[in-house]
Order: C-alpha cells, then sequence, then structure tokens
C-alpha cells in the first residue's frame, strides 16, 4: 500500500471515528451528526493531501478544499446544518481531488526518475563504449606510427647500403680505369714467313758436232743449271693493350 493510500485510509478512519463519536446508539444520525462526520471526513483528507507536499495543481486543489471546510465549519456553527454538510462534501471532493493528482504526479515523477535513471546508464554505458572505441584507435594508430617508423629505417638503411655499394662500384671502377690508363701499350709482333719448296738441280747434256776434215768426231758437254726457289717472307705488327 501506498502512502497516499495509507492517507486516504487514515482518512476514512478518523472521519468513521468521528461519526462513531458523534452518533447516538440509541438513534439515527441527525442532521447536525452527518454535518460534524462530513466535516471531519474533510478535514482528515485534506491534512493528508497537505502532508504529501505536492507541488504543481495540488497545492490549488487544497487551497480551494481548505475554503470549503472553513465554509462548511462556519455553516455548521450558524446551525445551517444542510449547507454545512454540502460544503464538506466539496472540500472532500476537492481534497480527493489533490490526492489523486499528487499520487499520479508521484508515480510519473518515479517513472520519468526511471527512465532519466536507465537513459543515464545508456549515456555511461555510450560513453564508456566510446571512450574504449577512442583508445583501440589510438593504439591502433601509435601501432601504425612505430610500423611506419620501421618501415622508414629498414628503407633507409636499404638506401644507405645502396648508396654505398654504388660507391664502391664506382671507386672500383675508377681504381680499374686507373690501372689501366697506367700501364704500357704492349706491343706484340708476329712474324710470319712462307716458304716455297726447296730447288732443284738438273743437268742438260748437250751433244756439239765439229766439222774438220779428219773424221768427224762428236764431243758431248754437260751444263748444269741451279734454280733458287723464291721465298717470301711476311711480318705482321700487331699492338695490343694489355688487360
Amino acid at each position: 500500500m501506498t502512502k497516499f493510500g495509507m492517507m486516504l485510509r487514515g482518512a476514512g478512519v478518523a472521519a468513521l471515528l468521528a461519526t462513531t463519536a458523534m452518533a447516538s446508539p440509541a438513534m439515527a444520525q441527525s442532521r447536525e451528526d452527518r454535518a460534524r462526520v462530513a466535516i471531519g471526513e474533510a478535514r482528515a483528507k485534506i491534512d493528508a493531501a497537505v502532508k504529501t507536499g505536492a507541488t504543481g495543481e495540488v497545492p490549488t486543489l487544497v487551497a480551494q478544499a481548505q475554503d470549503a471546510l472553513r465554509s462548511a465549519e462556519e455553516q455548521f456553527h450558524r446551525d445551517h446544518n444542510a449547507t454545512a454538510i454540502d460544503e464538506a462534501h466539496r472540500a472532500s471532493l476537492l481534497a480527493d481531488q489533490a490526492l489523486g493528482l499528487a499520487e499520479r504526479n508521484k508515480t510519473e515523477a518515479a517513472q520519468t526518475a526511471e527512465a532519466d535513471r536507465v537513459s543515464a546508464e545508456a549515456a555511461a554505458q555510450s560513453a564508456q563504449a566510446n571512450a574504449e572505441a577512442e583508445r583501440l584507435q589510438r593504439e591502433n594508430a601509435e601501432a601504425a606510427a612505430q610500423s611506419a617508423q620501421v618501415s622508414a629505417a629498414d628503407a633507409s638503411a636499404r638506401a644507405e647500403a645502396a648508396e654505398a655499394k654504388a660507391s664502391t662500384a664506382s671507386a672500383d671502377a675508377a681504381a680499374a680505369r686507373a690501372e689501366l690508363a697506367a700501364r704500357p701499350a704492349a706491343t706484340t709482333t708476329e712474324v710470319t714467313t712462307t716458304t716455297q719448296p726447296v730447288a732443284r738441280t738438273y743437268s742438260v747434256k748437250k751433244s756439239t758436232t765439229t766439222v774438220r776434215r779428219a773424221p768427224a768426231k762428236k764431243k758431248a758437254s754437260t751444263t748444269t743449271r741451279v734454280v733458287t726457289p723464291a721465298t717470301t717472307t711476311t711480318t705482321t705488327v700487331k699492338t695490343q693493350q694489355q688487360p
């Protein structure tokens, strides 16, 4: 049971006690008694509405109920019991409206508070998730930056090695050219000799006849010719640069 329900129940009990106190056990309630009961019930409900401390339209309803209660009491003191009963009933009705509105406002406020709490928790969870995502993104960016630095260092090292290798090759080539330029030119002479076949010696016999008065005698003579073979010598001179 809610606090407002307990207040309403208390107001009803107070009204019942007032009725019991004022009623005569031997006879039915008079109009005066009913006016007292109505006034007591209205007063109890108004007190309950005041204790809620509700805001908004509730204080206005409570003020109207209090005005109606004062009017009922004034009419009761003037022995206008019928009018007092009506004013007391009007005060009770206004007090009931105030209590109902206060209860509804309290329920709505509780619901709003619960919704705000849920929303706040969701916002906190979202903020935490965003923070975690930002942390992961930052770590990934840092890892990527470190990887880029390592790659740049490797590329720089490779470039330096290639440059050193190129410098070494250039120096070796320059040294080779300098050494080659410092060497004297070497001359290689090639002699090619062409020899024809060996000359042959042969003899030619001639017969000479001398005519004399005596009987003719034939005189033989031999002529020897030597054929000298032709010899050709070819000399080729080549100049080569020694490696």
